[in-house]
C-alpha cells in the first residue's frame, strides 16, 4: 500500500524567491459557433500571486514555453531566484533514477537566464497548488462564455482583464491585492536580458573554484555547497559571483588581463557562511550540530533563509532557550525553524515571538504551538 503524504502548510517564500509555472488547456466557441481549442502558460509570483497568462493555438514545446517565459519576464520587470515546473513533457524528456533530462533548448534558456528549478508531480497543490488554482481562475473567470476572435485579441483581451480583474482582487489566502504586494516584489525580481550576454554566466563551482573566459575564479569557503549554481557578471574589470539561488553576493575578484590564470581570494574575503557562524556560536552544544545536520538534509534548498531566522531569533531568547529548541525539534525528528519557532512560541509566550514573525505568519506557528502544547499534555498524563 502506498504511504499517505505528509501535507501541511507551505511557509510564504520572501518577495522575489519564487514563482509557479502550469499549463491549461480550454474548448472555446468561435464566433460560427465552431469549437476551438487553445493553450494557455500560466505563471504566479509566489510572494505576491501576481499573475500572467499567455494564449497559444497549439500545444506548448519547448521553444513556444521559451517564448512564454520572456514575456512574463517582461510583464513582471523581472524573474524570481526559483520557478516551480513539473514534470512536463515539453521540458523533461527523460528521468535516470531521480537525474531530470531536459529538453536541451530549455536547459540552454535556463543556464542562459540564470534562475533555478524545482521539479514536482503533476496535481501537487502542496508544492505549486499557488499556480494550480490560477489555472482554475483563468478558465472560470476569464475564458468561461468568451467568444474566440483569434489569438491574438484574446492574449490582449487577457492583459486588460490581468491589469484589472486578474490581479485587482483580494487573494482569498493573502487576504490582499497581489497588484499591491506585487509593490514590494517588484524591486527584488532579477533582470533579464533578451539577447545572449557574454557578461553573465550562470556556472557551477567545481571545489570553490570558477571559470570565466578562460581565467580560474577562488570562491569563499561554505558559501556554495556541493551542486549550488553561482552567477558571475563582469562589470568593468570586476567580476561580481552571487548565488544563482538566493542572489546574495559572494565575492567580488579584479579580472586579470590575459588568460589563463588562477584568482585567489584577499583574507579578508574567506569568510564563513552564515551556518557555520552559527555552529560556532552553539560549538558547546552537541544537539546543535546534529540539528543543522537534520535541517539541511530537510531543505536543502533553505538552509540560508531558516538559518537568517535563527540569527534574528537570537536577539529575543538566550543560547539556552534556541538550544532547547534544538533538542526538542532532534527528538520530534523535524528540524526546521517552524518547528523551531512553534515550539518557542509555546514555551516561552507570544510577546516574544511576535517582536521577529511577521502578523500574518504569527497564527501558523500559533497553531502549531497549540498542537505541542497538547502534545505535552498528554505526555504529561
Amino acid at each position: 500500500m502506498k504511504p499517505q503524504r505528509k501535507t501541511g502548510l507551505r511557509e510564504d517564500p520572501a518577495p522575489g524567491y519564487e514563482a509557479q509555472v502550469d499549463y491549461g488547456q480550454y474548448t472555446m466557441k468561435s464566433m460560427y459557433g465552431n469549437n476551438v481549442r487553445v493553450y494557455f502558460f500560466c505563471v504566479v509570483l509566489s510572494y505576491s500571486r501576481m499573475k500572467f497568462v499567455y494564449f497559444s493555438p497549439e500545444p506548448f514545446d519547448a521553444e513556444r514555453t521559451i517564448e512564454a517565459h520572456m514575456y512574463a519576464f517582461k510583464y513582471f520587470g523581472g524573474r524570481t531566484q526559483m520557478i516551480v515546473y513539473d514534470q512536463d513533457r515539453c521540458l523533461c524528456i527523460d528521468e535516470n533514477f531521480g537525474e531530470i533530462v531536459f529538453v536541451k533548448e530549455f536547459e540552454d534558456f535556463v543556464r542562459e537566464t540564470g534562475f533555478s528549478i524545482y521539479l514536482c508531480h503533476k496535481h501537487d497543490p502542496q508544492t505549486k497548488g499557488r499556480v494550480e488554482n490560477a489555472v482554475g481562475t483563468v478558465k472560470r473567470d476569464f475564458l468561461d462564455g468568451r467568444i474566440y476572435h483569434g489569438i491574438d485579441e484574446l492574449n490582449m483581451s487577457c492583459l486588460a482583464w490581468l491589469d484589472g480583474f486578474g490581479n485587482g482582487q483580494v487573494n482569498e489566502r493573502t487576504k490582499k491585492i497581489p497588484r499591491d504586494m506585487f509593490a514590494g516584489e517588484y524591486m527584488k525580481l532579477q533582470h533579464v536580458y533578451e539577447r545572449k550576454n557574454d557578461d553573465v554566466k550562470v556556472l557551477t563551482p567545481d571545489k570553490n573554484i570558477i571559470e570565466f573566459r578562460k581565467n580560474w575564479f577562488e570562491l569563499p569557503p561554505g558559501k556554495v555547497h556541493e551542486g549550488d549554481r553561482v552567477r558571475a557578471e563582469k562589470h568593468g574589470r570586476t567580476l561580481l559571483i552571487y548565488h544563482a539561488l538566493t542572489n546574495d553576493l559572494i565575492c567580488k575578484h579584479t579580472i586579470p588581463n590575459g588568460e589563463g590564470n588562477s584568482v585567489t581570494l584577499p583574507n579578508t574575503e574567506k569568510a564563513l557562511s552564515i551556518e557555520e557562524e552559527l555552529l560556532l556560536d552553539y560549538k558547546d552544544y552537541p544537539v546543535a550540530k546534529e540539528f543543522f545536520t537534520k535541517l539541511r538534509k530537510r531543505s536543502p534548498r533553505y538552509v540560508y533563509p531558516q538559518c537568517n531566522r535563527i540569527r534574528r531569533m537570537q536577539k529575543v531568547y538566550t543560547a539556552e532557550q534556541i538550544v532547547d529548541g534544538f533538542e526538542f525539534c532532534v527528538a520530534e525528528d523535524i528540524c526546521s525553524v517552524k518547528e523551531l519557532t512553534a515550539y518557542l512560541l509555546c514555551r516561552h509566550g507570544e510577546e516574544i515571538a511576535r517582536k521577529f514573525v511577521s502578523t500574518y505568519s504569527y497564527r501558523h506557528y500559533k497553531d502549531r504551538a497549540d498542537e505541542i502544547r497538547e502534545e505535552v499534555l498528554r505526555w504529561q498524563r
